[in-house]
């Protein structure tokens, strides 16, 4: 990176000025065809975003999804090509490097900051995702473990499994200055991720999972494995507290038949309304809201209610609305509201975008096809997002209208206080959770390396004299550490969040909307116009395409930029939320 910087023609201001040599023989070719070049940047895109795109496709509406999806695919794809094709006009290959020779030291720092956000904020995301998943199916393990559980229940806990076990190994790795140890990531992370995929839309539609959406199906085991998550097993004189409350809500509702959803239902509200009462609790917000809301789910007479911050009960609203859903995909997507349109689609732009950009490993790709041009780079660029687009939206609308209304922000989340719904003493589901938690692990190290070297990479760009003795300054080791420590520690305090989900939602909201949109909207067009000044030859007789798309990307990427971001920030700060829709209302079932 800092030697590309070094072969920039630039001048006193630091602003390139004349056009680069074009004599030399182009970029090294490497080994790969086409389709396995474009497999494998199927492989860097598909990641943990696909977790959270079956939530955003039923906040969008499907065919809102769709649009959106469609429209950042093909502006990706497109901007994708414009960068390749300005890199082989100007001989210089690498994002970076034709940001920092056409727009000097601007238009690098601008895509730094981009690639230092995007990858900084996927591993907040990594950790939060994470600890939903393989830390909460860890964390119930090793509570059934007597000694743990009598002398350091606190070791029992997703947070304390990531900070003990997790963070000391990532952080000694993100240390480190050669990854080439964790190339196996890229074969663990396609078969996880093939497998993920593959486990969730076979066990999405078994009894099991579709019962376990229904709180008064659940048998004794699923509610033991529910107090136990959300109560941290809390004991008066040896008895676990609510074990009196659960045994009372069985012994009632066993004498209820299958088919009597109304008193079922009465049964599950009394059990709701006992829990409200007792006062046992360690954490009684938590208790109580995660009873309610797995209550609510699916349930054509809802009670919402309003809890303070300790968890004590201020209100229960008089009307509240039926969360009971269509049977079946096909029943769902009659409804035009909100299964395939919904009015809220505009807020969840950044999730979309950062399921498709991969403009920081543009020039990666292009330099490992074996005969690297233009021409071969479009057709696998092609193969490429059309494998993504299909794969990512096929998930997104099947798993978001399996689940529909009662979709969890991460669709493969362990935690029931984020309303899980795949049961939590499902193998199958375990497995798949600690495996793709585990390629998360080792997926971390590889972006901190990343941001760290473009911190770096902005120092040198400061640093006065920028060489001694006629050799270049090069950052001290010292200075490494310390900047991949600060990039590692800047995580930490994400993981205290209650709703891992929606706080690596928001994340990947505000990254993506910001950082994506800088890297692979605004930054293309400027680029482009600004080479078309730079270098009038080489932009003769352009397309028409090329003569509009510009300016469609320029308007998509502010609205990412600058809109978005606004939107997620006055989000949090809670101005207005983004919820779930509300299911169809007055059903004929």
């Amino acid at each position: 990176m800092e030697q590309e910087k070094e072969n920039a023609h630039r001048d006193s201001a630091g602003n390139s000025m004349d056009c680069p040599k074009l004599e030399d023989d182009g970029p090294p070719a490497g080994t790969s065809s086409p389709l396995v070049a474009a497999m494998s940047t199927v492989n860097l895109v598909v990641g943990v975003g696909i977790l959270y795109l079956p939530a955003v496709f039923v906040q969008c509406g499907v065919i809102m999804a769709i649009v959106l999806s469609a429209i950042v695919a093909y502006s990706c794809w497109y901007t994708s090509q414009l960068i390749v094709r300005i890199g082989m006009k100007i001989k210089k290959y690498s994002y970076e490097e034709i940001c920092q020779v056409v727009l000097g030291d601007f238009g690098y720092i601008a895509l730094a900051v981009s690639c230092i956000m995007f990858n900084w904020g996927a591993v907040v995301s990594y950790l939060l995702t994470i600890k939903s998943m393989g830390g909460n199916v860890l964390a119930r393990a090793l509570s059934e473990v007597d000694f743990i559980q009598s002398n350091c229940a606190w070791l029992a806990t997703p947070e304390a499994i990531i900070i003990i076990l997790c963070l000391p190994f990532l952080w000694w790795l993100s240390l480190l200055k050669d990854l080439s140890a964790l190339s196996f990531v890229s074969i663990v992370k396609a078969v996880v991720v093939s497998m993920t995929v593959i486990t969730i839309f076979i066990t999405s539609q078994t009894a099991s999972v579709q019962d376990s959406l229904h709180f008064d199906r659940w048998d004794k085991e699923q509610l033991t494995s529910f107090f136990d998550d959300v109560t941290d097993k809390v004991e008066v004189k040896g008895v676990l507290v609510y074990q009196k409350h659960m045994n009372a809500y069985l012994a009632a509702i066993a004498s209820i038949p299958a088919t009597d959803r109304v008193q079922r239902a009465s049964a599950a509200w009394a059990l709701v309304d006992a829990v409200d009462n007792e006062p046992g609790w360690a954490d009684p917000l938590k208790v109580r809201t995660s009873l309610r809301r797995l209550v609510n789910r699916e349930n054509p007479k809802v009670k919402e209610a309003e809890y303070d911050s300790k968890g004590q009960l201020e209100k229960v609203n008089s009307e509240t609305p039926s969360f009971e859903q269509p049977k079946g995909i096909f029943k769902r997507l009659t409804h035009f509201a909100p299964y395939l349109f919904c009015h809220q689609f505009f807020l969840k732009m950044g999730t979309i975008c950062f399921s498709f950009v991969f403009h920081d490993s543009i020039f990666s790709v292009y330099k490992s096809l074996k005969e690297p041009t233009i021409p071969v780079f479009r057709s696998t660029s092609i193969m490429f997002m059309g494998f993504a687009f299909v794969i990512q939206v096929l998930f997104g609308c099947f798993i978001g209208l399996t689940f529909g209304t009662s979709t969890p922000t991460n669709v493969l989340t362990s935690s029931y206080s984020e309303g899980a719904v795949f049961p939590a003493d499902n193998i199958l589901s375990q497995i798949i959770q600690i495996a793709f938690s585990v390629v998360l692990l080792l997926t971390y190290p590889a972006c901190i390396v990343i941001c760290r070297e473009f911190v770096e990479s902005i120092i040198m760009l400061y640093r006065k004299p920028k060489d001694i003795g006629g050799q270049p300054q090069e950052i001290s080791r010292i200075t490494q550490l310390i900047i991949a420590s600060i990039l590692v520690l800047l995580t930490v305090p994400f993981l205290f969040f209650q709703d891992a989900g929606e706080v690596a939602e928001q994340v990947l909201d505000l990254v993506g909307a910001f950082a994506c949109g800088l890297m692979a909207f605004v930054l293309p067009s400027i680029v482009f116009w600004k080479t078309a000044v730079l270098y009038p030859d080489l932009n003769k007789n352009l397309s028409m395409t090329d003569r509009i798309m510009p300016y469609a990307v320029l308007v998509l990427g502010a609205y990412t930029c600058l809109v978005a971001p606004i939107l997620q920030i006055l989000e949090l700060a809670g101005f207005f939320s983004v919820e779930m829709p509300l299911p169809p209302q007055k059903l004929e079932m």
